[in-house]
């Protein structure tokens, strides 16, 4: 009986050390989460002191166990006012809202897991370029029917003339930049001038080909003449349709409004119509030269005219130089 009861002792011990024991990863060996908070980070860029930063995208250092992250940005060196307090944060970099020229701005950052938030790090401070024209909040680039649609959204700017866009090929070493657009030549790249409030600004490359990588980088010149240029976006365009196409129309019957599908294997003039049971031409879709890609079109149930069309059969009907497609399109009132 007194072999069993050690023997029972000496059981529940070593099961206690096995649940509390720390894999390292921050699991325990029974798999529950461990007790250790992520400790205070460290700040990166800009370098603490730095004068006449032109960019607004502050960088710290990855904490062990950190899940999230916290930033204050403020005017004051104690926070009791800030320009950004965000929470929740998921990457080590973030670009800051609203700031403006010749300003100094104090910034920290915290960590945050399950078991608790960290003390803040180190209080850095900065100042901003005297001329900073532009504050970017994003830049983005995605494929479009007719190429590829590049977006930037600036949160304010001072004394800006506008923009200037530049491409080179993924495939060139050393990039090759070559001038796409400009406020000088595109109206949708001329800056606001002085504003306080976000702006979006887009602009289509049209000069694109499938199958291929680009990269773009964005610039501003203010009044003065400064450039500044901002960080490259890159992007691929999708191959090019093995075959031409028109894709089941959607919905079918339809009642308001029918999506239209189609691919086009290869460059050149395109015409796409609806007419009716007797062969008469009820609308033209378009009518013109297209690139390879990927399409789509709504019929609204109307003519050429704006007349709404009666309840019925009609054709949609796909032709290019080598190809005809035809499909049937039914209306219900």
């Amino acid at each position: 009986m007194r072999n069993i009861v050690i023997f029972l002792f000496v059981l529940i011990l070593i099961t206690g050390q096995m649940l509390v024991a720390d894999t390292g990863s921050g699991e325990s060996a029974a798999g529950s989460l461990t007790s250790l908070s992520p400790s205070a980070p460290t700040l990166d860029n800009p370098a603490n002191g730095a004068t006449e930063v032109l960019s607004s995208d502050v960088t710290w250092n990855t904490t062990t166990h950190a899940a999230t992250y916290n930033l204050q940005v403020s005017t004051v060196s104690n926070f009791a006012s800030t320009v950004a307090d965000e929470t929740g944060l998921t990457t080590t970099t973030h670009t800051v809202s609203g700031l403006s020229g010749n300003v100094k701005y104090y910034w920290h950052v915290s960590a945050t897991n399950v078991s608790g938030t960290s003390a803040y790090s180190d209080t850095w401070d900065f100042t901003t370029d005297a001329s900073l024209p532009v504050v970017l909040a994003s830049f983005s680039a995605e494929p479009v029917p007719k190429g590829i649609l590049l977006k930037w959204i600036t949160e304010s700017e001072i004394d800006n003339l506008g923009f200037v866009l530049e491409r080179a090929s993924s495939v060139t070493n050393p990039l090759d930049w070559q001038f796409i657009a400009s406020y000088q030549t595109t109206d949708e790249l001329a800056g606001q001038g002085n504003a306080s409030t976000r702006t979006v600004y887009s602009y289509t490359d049209e000069t694109v080909r499938l199958g291929q990588s680009y990269q773009y980088r964005l610039s501003d010149v203010n009044t003065s003449g400064d450039v500044h240029i901002y960080d490259v976006i890159q992007i691929s365009m999708p191959d090019a349709p093995e075959a031409t196409s028109l894709d089941p129309s959607f919905p079918n019957p339809f009642n308001s409004q029918a999506k239209i599908g189609y691919q086009l294997s290869s460059a050149g003039h395109v015409e796409i119509t609806i007419f009716d049971l007797m062969g008469r031409t009820v609308q033209t879709l378009i009518s013109g030269y297209q690139t390879p890609g990927s399409y789509n079109l709504y019929w609204n149930g109307k003519d050429d005219f704006g007349n709404q069309m009666a309840s019925g059969t009609y054709f949609i009907l796909l032709k290019t130089a080598n190809e005809v497609k035809k499909q049937k399109l039914v209306l219900l009132r």
